[in-house]
């Protein structure tokens, strides 16, 4: 499997698994989490048995077809879209007036940002997540320090056999 097939299936499982404890807990709370070649990295205020516990639960209902667990709107991807969709816009649409200009490019700028939210979506189902996580399995949780408070850090280790 490429190095970027591998990185789009472990975004998918991060994001999963996120779910999973947003599930869990009744409620979203601070997490941060970003993929790599080798599995993902998480922080937030999570147990190692509940990050253990979620992981599974995300890998067996991936692969049971529930694909919508790996897109979200809290994705790193919607950032992107957005970004890039609303600078885009507002250069495009600011001209050389800079009185006149300047409400094109606030006008065009909003509705980009509008226009962002199904992108950021459609990016993460087509382009940064794959949820077929079939020969994917744990290798390891290491568990980190992270600052203060209830904040933790952990190292999510993936195996992709296939």
């Amino acid at each position: 499997m490429s190095p970027f097939a591998r990185i789009r299936r472990f975004h998918a499982i991060e994001h999963a698994t996120i779910a999973v404890l947003f599930q869990r807990r009744g409620r979203q709370v601070a997490v941060v989490g970003r993929s790599d070649f080798s599995g993902f990295q998480l922080y937030g205020p999570f147990e190692p048995d509940e990050v253990a516990s979620a992981l599974q639960e995300a890998l067996e209902r991936l692969a049971a077809g529930e694909r919508y667990l790996a897109i979200t709107n809290h994705c790193g991807t919607n950032i992107l879209a957005t970004g890039s969709l609303t600078a885009t816009a507002a250069l495009l649409a600011a001209g050389k007036d800079r009185r006149s200009g300047w409400t094109r490019a606030m006008s065009a700028a909003i509705l980009a940002t509008i226009a962002a939210a199904p992108l950021g979506r459609f990016l993460q189902k087509w382009v940064t997540t794959d949820p077929r996580v079939g020969g994917i399995s744990l290798v390891e949780i290491r568990h980190r320090a992270a600052g203060g408070g209830r904040r933790r850090h952990y190292r999510v280790l993936l195996s992709a056999n296939e």
